[in-house]
């Protein structure tokens, strides 16, 4: 079974072409691969998309948050956050959390999220990386889990984000 996993930026101002190379990639995948996992915590923006187009394209979709739903709701929007359960519904209802936060402080934040990274670069063969090629602005952002996939030998995608 071929993995594949995500990392990306939230915001970004071409989503539909990011959306599209996602498309083409999974559906280039699925050509030569006789199952395919995506893998995804569904943040808003490259996370979503991937698992959306994943579960468009009869992928099965499994879902690693980085600490309680509960507490990661907080970082989404109400009408992200009925988007976040509907997916979780779609992909069959199951989540894996990979961390607890011992507190809620910005750094306990971004360690989790940066264990998110590592967690899903670790059990994917591909990750693919939606990224404008510059520097995290926090720990744990797509850049820091792009330079941990490389170190782990990970085949990394990078598809453009324009920020």
């Amino acid at each position: 079974m071929l993995k594949i996993g995500i990392t990306g930026h939230r915001k970004f101002t071409n989503a539909t072409e990011v959306r599209q190379q996602i498309a083409e990639f999974l559906q280039e995948q699925t050509k030569t691969a006789e199952a395919i996992l995506a893998i995804s915590p569904l943040a808003v923006g490259a996370d979503t998309i991937f698992a959306e187009e994943a579960l468009k394209a009869g992928i099965r979709l499994r879902v690693l948050l980085p600490f309680a739903l509960a507490e990661y709701g907080q970082d989404f929007a109400p009408n992200e956050l009925q988007h976040l359960n509907a997916l979780i519904a779609q992909a069959g209802g199951g989540f894996e959390v990979v961390t607890t936060l011992a507190d809620n402080t910005p750094d306990t934040r971004n360690e989790a999220y940066m264990a998110i990274g590592r967690k899903i670069t670790e059990v994917s063969d591909i990750l693919i990386a939606v990224w404008d090629g510059k520097t995290a602005h926090g720990k744990g952002g797509t850049a820091d889990v792009v330079a941990y996939a490389q170190a782990q030998g990970k085949r990394v995608v990078v598809i453009e984000a324009i920020r």
